[in-house]
């Protein structure tokens, strides 16, 4: 964006290449609002718009990051289409809300940004994150001459406008659906921190800044470069392989179900290792795994969720009311239970 903005049209190509990347591939789905940022942008720089030739080496970028996709929707008969369709028109991922759902997105959108900063905040890390940020409002005249400035709060500005009418997975929100935003973020607070460096009260108070980030941050930086994925709060792909080969293990070939809780309560990455690893142990009979039919013995497999443990409360409380705890193992984290359907006693 800002070399368009310095006239140097061939990079609307990357713009396309990078959103399409973005949104199909890797985006969670605060990405979506890339393009609400890109049709600002348009009208902002029409002095720039490309040119034929540049627009059509463009839409062949964006094609390219969407081409897989379109060759797996037609083998799998409009699966992604689909849900397109349900996501946009029938899912009401979008709606009017009412000013204490404003309110309450707007404090997600701080604990969030603010987590990039500190990890463990108390009053201390608040008024430091406080006082960056109203210096940057205080020097924002001068930091809009910048074009990274404007460019930044333009993407910063489109996802809080569109986020906050968002109701995708039932209203609910994690963190990791605005993770191409961390490192926006995380520019605009260097900005502010940097202007402060001109100043001599602003050397100072950068000082305490860094004691107290580094002081706030050593023990879990150091915590996730060291983990092995064998703590007590580690989650990691080796210990969900582990749990889901330690099932197809102790059911020895026996017909058997899964039932699976994931914070977020979307399993997919379960449901994915399961068939992977049956498949590669034992092909289409998947070691025993019944996956449309109720059978004895059933696998209940769930991560802890600090964030909701309510949810995990009540999911538990439903699986002991369909069967009884024989065996468990945890890993890490994840803890695998086997049950005895109480229908089968």
């Amino acid at each position: 964006m800002i070399l368009i903005v310095e006239g140097k049209k061939w990079a609307w190509v990357a713009i396309s290449f990078i959103a399409g990347l973005s949104l199909f591939h890797f985006g969670s789905a605060g990405e979506l609002f890339y393009f609400l940022a890109i049709l600002i942008f348009v009208f902002w720089q029409r002095r720039n718009l490309p040119s034929k030739k540049i627009l059509k080496y463009s839409i062949g970028a964006f094609f390219l990051t969407i081409f897989p996709l379109i060759v797996f929707d037609l083998k799998n008969k409009g699966l992604i289409l689909g849900n397109i369709r349900t996501f946009l028109f029938e899912g009401e991922s979008f709606r009017f809300v009412t000013w204490r759902e404003i309110a309450d997105r707007l404090d997600f959108y701080y604990d969030v940004f603010t987590k990039l900063i500190f990890h463990v905040r108390s009053d201390k890390e608040y008024l430091i994150i406080s006082t960056a940020v109203l210096y940057f409002f205080y020097e924002l005249k001068g930091l809009l001459k910048r074009r990274g400035t404007k460019i930044l709060l333009l993407l910063v500005g489109s996802l809080i406008f569109g986020f906050t009418f968002f109701q995708g997975n039932f209203g609910n929100t994690y963190d990791y659906y605005l993770t191409g935003y961390y490192l926006i973020f995380v520019l605009l607070f260097s900005l502010s921190l940097g202007k402060m460096y001109e100043s001599k009260l602003g050397k100072v108070f950068l000082i305490f800044f860094f004691v107290t980030f580094f002081a706030n941050n050593f023990e879990v930086l150091k915590y996730k470069l060291t983990d092995k994925a064998d703590g007590p709060n580690s989650i990691a792909l080796k210990n969900q392989l582990e749990a889901v080969n330690w099932v197809f293990e102790d059911s020895d070939g026996k017909d058997h179900n899964v039932d699976i809780y994931v914070p977020p309560v979307i399993p997919y990455a379960y449901d994915y290792l399961f068939l992977w690893q049956g498949t590669l142990k034992c092909g289409r009979s998947l070691c025993g795994l019944k996956l449309d039919e109720n059978v004895g013995v059933l696998y209940t497999l769930f991560e802890h969720d600090t964030s909701h443990p309510e949810r995990l409360e009540t999911w538990m409380a439903r699986q002991d009311g369909i069967g009884v705890v024989e065996e468990e193992e945890k890993f890490g984290a994840i803890t695998v239970q086997r049950r005895k359907r109480v229908l089968y006693e």
